[in-house]
């Protein structure tokens, strides 16, 4: 008699990962330009360039293959041809794989000025003088992340515990087979950008302050803050994911035939399950603000026919692009089987039990989604401009100009193919012929499968442009002067999304319990056959804008 075989386990478990990260530090920025207590007729300039140009680049090219061959068998076991009795029973044998690949991720953390102050000023000027304070101020952030990625996923995988024979044998003869599962745990996750940027607090305060007779006083104050990220998901060719799995398991094709006595066969269960997950080209874009922007613009003072002015640029522009394309496979074959016994042609009775058969395939695919939030990237506006107190015949003006422009384009191009093939099988019994009774009985089948697809999501926070608020006053004009105040406040903001899908579902199957026989015996014939229950749910979400 040949006892059990021991179980047979064979497991893999797989990980790569390829991840960037970036922090900026933060910068402080404080600009004084004063031109104070100037000579009569003299002439006098302050000229201040500040420019913080900060540049982050992440370009990742990333090729995995992972195959995977495995085999675990415990069956094909013989106990015939005895005198007396023969038995074999070959004992369980699970075939898993665990493989997690995580590729080309790009964390980018960077603060584009932190606290910044402009302080600029003509103050306490000579008669006839000319005082010019010229400021200009560059904030420049830009963060590129490139990726191209490739990943082949093979599995081939086969468990088997049947085959076992126990036939002609003088005695009675036995055949039972252990259970076969085979698993597959499949993780791919790829193309991952993960940018926040902090945007600057800008308070500018400007004054022409006790200005001398006849004098001509200018400030000019030019800020500019321009933020771009570009986030390119395959730029050469589409992202491109390839899952081919194939998964066996068997306990079936047992025999107990042509013996003198019993026949009796008993069959193990069948498991095979599948999980598939794959997160492909996400983007997460945050910008915060950085405060709200305070400006303070006067003209105070003002000397007998003197030329005052100030002109306050504040250009804000952010632009977020993503570009996404996938090409994803999921090519899946399912085998459940425990039929195919037979125990015929006994003597005595003979006896055909299968056991069940269960499948289940858990298959999620994510690809192309774009989170951003611009937080009111540039903040809120509080101003104060006032000409306040001016000499006669003086001539003062304060124009200010806001313009925050605000761009988010998101391009996403997708073609996934979800191929289902499930075979669950536990009939095909046979107990024929027996001088004894014939009983045949086969396993149930439960298949439950779940496959979702979400791809093509873009959600857009809070593009609205922060508060505007601003107070003009002329107070206190002196006789004969003109006192002028112009702002201008512009916002554009454009919010481009663009989806292109293509998703197939194709799922095929064969679930038998039947093509049992009890036919032929002297005793009873009894036929058993098992249930079969099949669930399977596939949900797409695509090309969805929020």
């Amino acid at each position: 008699m040949l006892k059990k075989w021991q179980k047979i386990p064979a497991a893999i478990a797989m990980g790569a990962a390829t991840l960037a990260f970036a922090l900026t530090p933060v910068l402080a920025v404080d600009v004084t330009s004063t031109n104070e207590m100037t000579g009569s007729g003299s002439t006098n300039t302050t000229t201040t360039d500040v420019t913080n140009t900060q540049t982050v680049t992440n370009d990742n090219t990333s090729v995995v293959t992972n195959t995977f061959t495995i085999t675990a068998t415990t069956g094909g076991n013989s106990a015939s041809d005895n005198t007396g009795d023969g038995e074999v029973g070959s004992g369980d044998a699970a075939s898993s794989v665990t493989s997690d690949t995580t590729s080309n991720v790009n964390t980018t953390d960077l603060s584009t000025a932190g606290t910044m102050s402009v302080d600029s000023a003509n103050s306490v000027t000579g008669s006839s003088s000319t005082n010019t304070t010229d400021v200009t101020v560059t904030n420049d952030a830009t963060v590129v992340n490139t990726n191209d990625l490739e990943v082949t996923n093979t599995l081939d995988l086969l468990s088997d515990t049947g085959g076992n024979t126990a036939d002609s044998n003088t005695g009675n003869g036995t055949a039972s087979s252990g259970d076969a599962s085979a698993n597959g745990d499949v993780s791919t996750t790829g193309n991952i950008n993960d940018t926040t940027v902090s945007m600057a607090a800008d308070p500018i305060d400007v004054s022409n302050d006790t200005t001398g007779f006849d004098s001509l006083n200018t400030v000019l104050v030019d800020v500019s803050n321009t933020v771009t990220v570009i986030n390119d998901n395959a730029p050469i060719v589409p992202t491109t994911i390839t899952n081919d799995m194939s998964l066996t398991s068997l306990s079936g094709g047992n025999s107990a035939d042509g013996n003198t006595g019993d026949g009796s066969v008993d069959g193990g269960g069948a498991d095979t399950t599948v999980s598939l997950a794959t997160d492909v080209n996400s983007n997460m874009v945050d910008i915060g603000a950085g405060g709200d922007l305070d400006i303070n613009m006067s003209n105070d003072t003002t000397g007998s026919s003197s030329t005052n002015s100030m002109d306050a640029s504040v250009t804000n522009d952010l632009t977020v692009v993503n570009t996404n394309d996938a090409d994803i496979l999921n090519d899946i074959s399912m085998l459940s089987d425990t039929g195919g016994n037979s125990a015929s042609g006994n003597t005595e009775d003979g006896s055909v039990d299968s056991g069940n058969a269960g499948l289940m395939a858990d298959v999620a695919t994510t690809a192309n989604s774009n989170d951003v939030d611009t937080g009111g990237a540039f903040g809120d506006i509080d101003a104060m401009l006032s000409n306040s107190v001016t000499g006669s015949s003086s001539d003062n003006t304060i124009d200010l100009s806001v313009d925050n422009t605000n761009t988010v384009l998101n391009d996403n191009v997708v073609d996934v193919d979800n191929l289902l093939d499930i075979i669950g099988l536990t009939g095909d019994n046979s107990a024929d012929a027996n001088t004894g009774d014939g009983s045949a009985s086969s396993g149930d089948v439960d298949v439950e499968a779940e496959v979702t697809t979400d791809v093509n999501f873009n959600t857009t926070d809070d593009m609205a442009a922060g508060d505007v608020d601003v107070d003009e006053e002329n107070t206190m004009t002196g006789s004969g002067s003109t006192n002028d105040i112009t702002d201008t406040i512009t916002n554009t903001l454009t919010l481009v999304n663009d989806n292109d899908s293509d998703v197939l579902n194709d799922a095929t199957g064969t679930l038998d319990t039947g093509g049992n026989s009890a036919d032929g015996n002297t005793g009873d014939g009894e036929v058993a056959t098992g249930d079969v229950d099949l669930e399977l749910d596939f949900t797409t979400n695509e090309n969805m804008n929020m």
